[in-house]
């Protein structure tokens, strides 16, 4: 029995080899085949790929040369609605190739790995610029999750890695939604912790409960700051600064926060820029109703504080203030 048993195994391990060449041999063949077509007949490229799909579905190289004809046209393209179906049957297209890559060592691929930073960087600005469509919002998920090979938290600043040219700086890599993980260190926790000091004793005039600091809260206040102070910009949203110097949207305050913080309701923040000193900065508050408002609301019982500095940011100072339940 041992020695049949032997054989057979023998026999699957024969067999696995064979189909792993006929696989290795086949994306071979296809490259190479498809490749010839892109240089000579580009037109024939998606027709000859959709059929060879249909013998090789699990064949990353087809969907790779369909994603890569789907951005071509849409490079071509000026009607704002062909260009929104075009850039989603790219990115489908991609996260096809990328998906049955993974088992083939495709997406270790440099000439992958560049077209997917090109499709990136596409995508990513037609997303910031495009008006909004049908469906947007569900294709830019899907944009997101592709470019987090398949994973619904990423590092923003790692996997989405928007490359700009040389001669444009870009102060940072966060771009889009957080995932939550980033980390502005504490630098200045000692200015945060006396701006909490102000607002509590405020509280206990004002006969409310006072409030303690959440470390995620800050965290999401840290971020914030820092964003602000190294993409040019001041506001609740969040934005991104392009190519062109321009900013773009990039997140809303609300779920921005979140992503750092899911323990109880978030009720507010504050924000202020230009201001080194944490009393200023609190003057500055209460002296409008609708920040005085969110500082002493009965209901906190949680805050968050970020302060950051930049010398080469715009107001080199920024401060940060969220709440919660």
């Amino acid at each position: 029995m041992r020695f049949h048993c032997l054989n057979f195994s023998n026999l699957i391990l024969s067999l696995f080899i064979v189909s792993s060449s006929i696989s290795v041999n086949a994306q071979k063949h296809l490259y190479k085949r498809l490749k010839k077509l892109e240089q000579n007949h580009p037109e024939k490229v998606a027709p000859v790929s959709n059929r060879y799909s249909i013998f090789y579905k699990n064949n990353p190289v087809i969907y790779y040369f369909l994603s890569k004809d789907q951005l071509a046209k849409f490079n071509n393209e000026t009607d704002q609605v062909k260009q929104h179906k075009i850039i989603s049957e790219a990115i489908k297209f991609a996260t096809l190739a990328q998906k049955y890559g993974n088992k083939k060592e495709f997406n270790k691929k440099e000439e992958w790995l560049i077209y997917r930073g090109k499709l990136n960087f596409t995508a990513y600005f037609y997303f910031q610029e495009s008006p909004p469509y049908p469906n947007k919002g569900k294709l830019k998920e899907k944009y997101y999750l592709f470019m987090s090979y398949g994973k619904h938290t990423f590092m923003i600043d790692k996997d989405l890695n928007i490359e700009f040219p040389e001669n444009e700086k870009i102060d940072s890599l966060f771009y889009g939604l957080p995932s939550g993980n980033e980390i502005v260190k504490p630098i200045f926790i000692k200015n945060e912790l006396e701006m909490l000091s102000l607002i509590n004793k405020e509280r206990e005039i004002l006969g409310l409960s006072t409030v303690e600091i959440d470390s995620s809260l800050s965290a999401a206040c840290r971020y914030h700051a820092y964003d602000m102070a190294t993409q040019n910009y001041v506001d609740h949203y969040g934005y991104d600064l392009g190519k062109d110097g321009k900013v773009y949207f990039a997140n809303r305050t609300f779920d921005r926060i979140r992503q750092f913080y899911h323990q109880s309701r978030i009720l507010n923040e504050n924000i202020s820029w230009g201001r080194k000193r944490a009393y200023n900065t609190y003057i500055g508050w209460i002296e409008s109703s609708s920040h005085y408002k969110n500082l002493f609301n009965p209901s906190i019982k949680k805050v968050g504080i970020g302060f950051v500095y930049d010398i080469n940011s715009k107001y080199k100072y920024y401060w940060v203030f969220n709440a919660a339940e």
